[in-house]
């Protein structure tokens, strides 16, 4: 599968798509990779979103199951997985459901600092950093320069 980045502006659907592409993803491989969630990484800004994004991944499938004829999961998931019956759709979101449930901790929606705060977790001896580090930004020189760069692009 190939990474996908999905941009747009707010209230434009990113949280539906995110998580329908999740979804999606997981039933249709749940054949061949039952545990497909612990190899999909969705990045977000906000601790806000990713909660809302795991919410809303865990709501859908709930609803697949319990509420198959009002999701909109399902007519989705029926339009573009034709091959798999509605029956086996439901069957599949009740075993990933499940799958995730129990393995919550590899379930893995991140803000976009926590992805690279565990990328340079993973390196922290190669990088010869104390294990009990702090990361500090100087926001003031941040803010400026991102006020400096802004102005420059203004006509």
């Amino acid at each position: 599968m190939r990474a996908k980045i999905l941009s747009a502006s707010a209230g434009a659907g990113k949280t539906y798509r995110l998580a329908y592409k999740f979804v999606h993803d997981v039933i249709k491989h749940y054949t061949d990779k039952p545990y497909l969630y612990r190899a999909i990484l969705a990045v977000t800004f906000t601790n806000k979103a990713t909660e809302e994004m795991k919410s809303r991944i865990l709501k859908e499938l709930n609803e697949l199951i319990t509420k198959p004829e009002e999701s909109n999961y399902m007519k989705d998931l029926r339009r573009d997985l034709p091959h798999i019956s509605q029956n086996e759709v439901i069957k599949r979101a009740k075993h990933v459901q499940t799958n995730i449930l129990h393995d919550y901790s590899r379930f893995t929606i991140l803000t976009i600092d926590k992805f690279f705060q565990r990328i340079l977790r993973a390196f922290i001896k190669e990088l010869g950093l104390d294990l009990n580090y702090n990361i500090e930004l100087d926001t003031a020189n941040i803010l400026t320069t991102s006020t400096d760069a802004l102005i420059e692009e203004i006509p």
